[in-house]
């Protein structure tokens, strides 16, 4: 079908609600709980400041912003249809576009209390994450340095500042998906990107900002199964008779009154969906 149309008629207005009644559509705003920079260098690193750098600055460091979302708020058993990860940029350098790519982060890590200054990162604290180490002045070394990831979720241009960028992919829900099925897989995401020129480094707000509405936050659309219209358990097979008795019933009325009237409805020419 190129396009359908749906006819307002009562018979098929209910349909559509029983058919809708069992799932229950639900949108949450995670706020992102950690983030840090990761910077090439030694010991560089950037836990408490009030923003992020991605890409090359000023000096030729490369940065990578890491990001980490408790997804507790989404049910175990909901089915995540849809997911977009935002950040606020309020710096963007040349103002040239590069792509900045989505990763799943594969080892944990830390966030110190390094705070950054200007357009570079802060000597790293105990337990920050830098360019080689997850948890810094531990021995737990990334297994890559510059953070072990995966495959690219999402890719996005980023250019002008003022403005928010969201990421979002079929690849980025299932990741989501997955997370939500296997919590301790949850390591959170890293944004990157592999075009590296002097002073195109693009700045971005962190969770530290005192704006609540620009900082990180993934947006999850979810559906759930409604457990509200769920039958109890029936305690013996009287019970269970005794459903059946009403529930058979109920369902023939329902199925003879939707088909005649749909058999009637087109042996008068109408239709109840239209095709365009």
């Amino acid at each position: 079908f190129d396009e359908v149309k749906m006819v307002d008629h009562p018979l098929v207005s209910l349909l559509v609600c029983l058919l809708l009644a069992s799932r229950v559509l639900g949108q949450l705003w995670i706020e992102i709980s950690k983030d840090n920079n990761i910077c090439e260098g030694d010991g560089l690193s950037n836990g408490q400041s009030t923003f992020l750098i991605v890409g090359e600055n000023g000096m030729g460091e490369s940065h990578r912003m890491l990001f980490y979302a408790n997804l507790s708020a989404i049910p175990a058993h909901a089915i995540v249809t849809d997911v977009a990860f935002q950040i606020f940029a309020d710096h963007a350098g040349d103002n040239l576009p590069f792509n900045v790519s989505l990763h799943p982060l594969t080892q944990d890590w830390g966030e110190g209390t390094s705070n950054a200054t200007g357009g570079q990162c802060a000597p790293a604290s105990a337990g920050d994450a830098t360019w080689n180490y997850t948890y810094f002045g531990t021995k737990q070394r990334w297994t890559t340095a510059g953070g072990s990831f995966g495959n690219e979720l999402a890719v996005l241009p980023v250019s002008v500042a003022g403005q928010g960028y969201l990421w979002r992919s079929h690849a980025l829900t299932a990741q989501v998906q997955a997370w939500v099925e296997q919590p301790d897989k949850n390591f959170g995401f890293i944004l990157k990107t592999d075009k590296l020129e002097l002073q195109s480094a693009k700045r971005f707000k962190s969770i530290q900002s005192s704006d609540k509405q620009e900082r990180p936050a993934l947006i999850v659309m979810t559906s759930t199964p409604d457990t509200s219209t769920t039958p109890p358990k029936t305690k013996s097979k009287k019970h269970r008779k005794h459903a059946a008795a009403i529930a058979v019933p109920v369902v023939l009325v329902i199925a003879v009154a939707f088909g005649g009237a749909f058999y009637m409805h087109r042996k008068r020419g109408a239709a109840a969906y239209q095709q365009v």
